[in-house]
């Protein structure tokens, strides 16, 4: 069995609260990545170095940057723990880049480690990051609908008890982005997304009071995009915080041509005389 190998593996992009909604901690498991990236046939992680690269985006610029090395030597890994903790003045993002001098990832795509959403008292939120490209559902989804598509099937807002629902969306490419979200009930929403920056839609002009509504997401490019619950008169004072699922337009059925028809009439027949 021959093994296809790559460079690099795509990045997780992780959404940074404004510092007002609390302190976004992430903590990464390199070994859960790495090991995971090693084919079923290979019994041995080999001998290497990766280069890890975490930037911190806002509005459309690096506001830090941490560079090292991971070694690889012996089926051990120096570090092996990531952690960090990030406050900005709004709504921004971090993106953690592996990538080696070889190729030596067996798929692109990686496993996602959680961060946590930390208040001054308790911790608020878990943060499921997403991959900044290379993930199967959208693009097996752009293939069969020609768009790019995410959907949330129960956004909900009630202002009476002091519940509202926003939506978090990540555009992590130079390009700016127009993204549509668009409702069950026709109502839609545009919005601009700046190259390398976050934005945050408040959707009570397209959600009505005290009916679950599902929001489709559609835009010009790809993005990433997370469900925010919060207070109705403080979008910072977070509740809830969870990723925008995969739209999946894929097909439930099978085309058969003219013999293939035939034959599996053939056996649905052999199949009712077998009964008797």
């Amino acid at each position: 069995m021959k093994n296809k190998f790559f460079y690099y593996c795509s990045p997780l992009i992780y959404p940074v609260m404004p510092e007002s909604a609390g302190t976004t901690v992430i903590k990464l498991d390199f070994a859960a990545i790495i090991i995971n990236h090693v084919p079923e046939n290979i019994e041995r992680l080999e001998d290497t170095e990766i280069n890890v690269e975490v930037d911190v985006f806002y509005e459309g610029e690096i506001k830090s940057s941490k560079k090292f090395k991971i070694d690889i030597k012996d089926q051990k890994l120096t570090p092996r723990y990531f952690e960090e903790k990030y406050v900005l003045p709004g709504y921004g993002y971090v993106q953690v880049s592996l990538f080696a001098d070889k190729p030596y990832f067996s798929k692109i795509n990686t496993e996602k480690g959680y961060a946590l959403l930390v208040g001054k008292k308790a911790i608020i939120s878990t943060i499921l990051p997403q991959s900044k490209y290379s993930e199967l559902l959208i693009i097996e989804n752009m293939k069969t609908t020609g768009t790019f598509n995410l959907v949330n099937p129960g956004h909900y807002i009630d202002s009476k008890s002091n519940i509202a629902n926003s939506a978090l969306l990540i555009n992590p490419y130079d390009g700016p982005i127009v993204a549509d979200a668009i409702s069950d009930n026709g109502k839609k929403i545009r919005k601009k997304i700046p190259g390398k920056s976050a934005v945050i839609i408040n959707l009570a002009k397209i959600v009505p009071e005290k009916n679950p509504t599902c929001v489709l997401y559609s835009g010009s490019n790809r993005y990433t995009g997370w469900d925010i619950r919060h207070s109705y008169d403080d979008v910072n004072k977070i509740t809830n915080i969870d990723h925008l699922e995969y739209f999946r337009a894929i097909p439930t059925y099978t085309e058969k041509n003219f013999f293939q028809s035939v034959k599996y009439i053939r056996k649905k027949i052999a199949r009712n005389f077998n009964r008797f």
